[in-house]
């Protein structure tokens, strides 16, 4: 789905009912709110190979925002992990395994 199409959705049931006109946030608006709260986020890119120059426009907003300290990028794809080591080492990364991992080929 895309963002337009996720924004649109609304929660439908009687447990969620306080929560009816909430609609999903984009990352901005997300790093926006923690902004020098202190709160650590972890944000997890799934399948980057689907989103090309997902690794630079995710690390440009982190960089504008100034949130470096607060955010933590996590990937189960270890050459997006790799690829985003070298273009922004100040940032906390972590690779995510459901099998092994030879030495050699984990990032950092």
């Amino acid at each position: 789905l895309t963002y337009q199409e996720v924004s649109r959705l609304t929660l439908r049931t009687d447990e969620f009912a306080n929560y009816a006109n909430v609609r999903i946030p984009t990352l901005k608006q997300v790093l926006t709110r923690l902004r020098g709260t202190g709160t650590k986020l972890l944000i997890e890119v799934k399948d980057p190979v689907l989103y090309p120059g997902i690794d630079r426009r995710l690390a440009q907003l982190i960089r504008q925002m100034d949130m470096s300290e607060q955010v933590e990028i996590f990937s189960f794809d270890a050459s997006f992990i790799r690829n985003m080591l070298r273009t922004c080492p100040q940032f906390t990364f972590g690779l995510l395994a459901l099998g092994t991992y030879d030495y050699e080929e984990v990032p950092g």
